[in-house]
């Protein structure tokens, strides 16, 4: 007991946390075949799993990734160095924690928007390490602004040396406070001496549902009483479809993805106009997303590439939208080509009404390459730009890929 006093004094005081240290975790092809690439339980689709952006390269279901825009990983004070090893569980490295010999240490993932994390109930780790100072480090999370956490060895781990695999019920975090409906801090790694020259490894973390690691049924996560979330398609991919995945506002099977990665493809907000936060209202998959927009003139994102795709094998674009504010309605979806051919046209005039229920939207690419759009050299495959805004105006986007007619 005194020595969590000691430490939850520590992160009362934690200063502002610094600029982002963490590296991007490198690029996998779930369609690939690399024997380089591990997997202790590869992802499958229709599995529920939720990879926050750090110790982690698989698949997922749903994906929000560290992009130092609205999520970030912070390394406190600099307490410790994060060093890559290819010693590991999962995909091409691990991460190792290295205390810098500081009378405590810490980091973690933090989102500038609260995310409503009720429909997961574990967190898969792996963890290495031959340092007893290190077995004591505690593993939390703060939600609701409440901070919770467990100690490493009360879940069994021993610095042995080896690779251990847990997981860890989110209600060891609730029973401590955590509201599970407004996570600002999904991962949180905190410990008290440790010498400098130790090492904590880290490797295949995500988040998943009781009972779900091999597709989901939506029906009794497996014993205690709690459905599992239901995995939802309104049009749901089947092996042979063509459809391709841009990597945002969709959770389904795909022939082909082009995935956020946020090195060479990315996913801006323009002029910080709007945020992003998840929501269980939705049309396929777990969540959708909801844009709301901030206190500016104008709002505005897309998904954007450093270097051109051919999209000319393509020629729809389906997306789910919902919304109860009639000034969205003048919001225009486009794509551009080259540096700088836009073509956007209004929801309006694809028909979209703001009136509060999930409105599907098959787009002819015809409508952009008629604007000059050159489907051969796609470097923005979406954007949304609303030229007058009210803010806290709301669009909920969902379902979102490009496909073939009659394909």
């Amino acid at each position: 007991m005194k020595r969590s006093l000691c430490l939850l004094a520590l992160v009362a005081c934690r200063p502002a946390p610094p600029k982002l240290v963490y590296p991007e975790p490198a690029q996998w092809d779930p369609l690939g075949t690399d024997p380089d690439f591990l997997g202790n339980n590869p992802y499958q689709t229709g599995d529920a799993r939720l990879d926050i952006g750090v110790f982690y390269e698989g698949g997922s279901s749903e994906l929000v990734p560290v992009d130092d825009v609205e999520n970030f990983f912070y390394i406190y004070e600099e307490t410790f160095a994060l060093v890559v090893s290819d010693d590991r569980i999962e995909g091409y490295e691990s991460d190792a924690i290295e205390p810098v010999g500081n009378a405590w240490w810490g980091g973690g993932v933090h989102w500038s928007q609260a995310r409503d994390l009720s429909a997961w109930t574990t967190l898969h780790l792996s963890l290495k390490c031959n340092d007893a100072e290190l077995a004591s480090a505690e593993i939390g999370m703060t939600g609701g602004g409440t901070e919770g956490s467990v100690i490493l060895t009360d879940l069994g781990f021993v610095a042995d040396g080896t690779w251990q695999s847990f997981d860890v019920p989110l209600d060891s975090f609730t029973n401590l406070g955590v509201d599970l409906s407004s996570v600002t801090v999904p991962l949180l790694l905190l410990g008290t001496t440790a010498p400098a020259g130790t090492s904590l490894q880290i490797d295949d973390l995500y988040f998943t549902v009781d009972g779900d690691d091999g597709g989901d049924d939506g029906g009794d996560d497996g014993g205690d009483g709690t459905p599992d979330p239901e995995f939802l398609g309104d049009d749901p991919y089947v092996d042979g479809d063509s459809r391709l995945s841009i990597g945002a506002f969709y959770e389904g099977g795909f022939s082909q993805e082009l995935e956020i990665d946020q090195e060479t493809r990315h996913l801006y907000i323009y002029s910080e106009s709007f945020t992003i936060s998840t929501s269980e209202d939705r049309v396929e998959g777990y969540t959708s997303d909801s844009l709301v927009t901030d206190d500016t003139p104008w709002w505005g994102g897309g998904v954007h590439w450093d270097t051109a795709e051919d999209l000319s094998a393509w020629d729809v674009l389906h997306v789910s939208l919902k919304s109860s504010d009639a000034g969205m309605e003048s919001t225009t979806i486009g794509m551009t080509s080259g540096d700088t051919t836009e073509g956007k046209v209004s929801l309006s005039s694809l028909g979209f009404t703001a009136d509060g229920s999930w409105q599907t939207l098959n787009i002819p690419l015809t409508e952009f390459t008629a604007l000059g759009v050159d489907l051969s050299d796609v470097t923005v495959p979406l954007m949304f730009v609303q030229d007058v805004n009210t803010a806290g105006s709301t669009l909920m986007v969902d379902d979102l890929y490009f496909t073939v007619s009659g394909g």
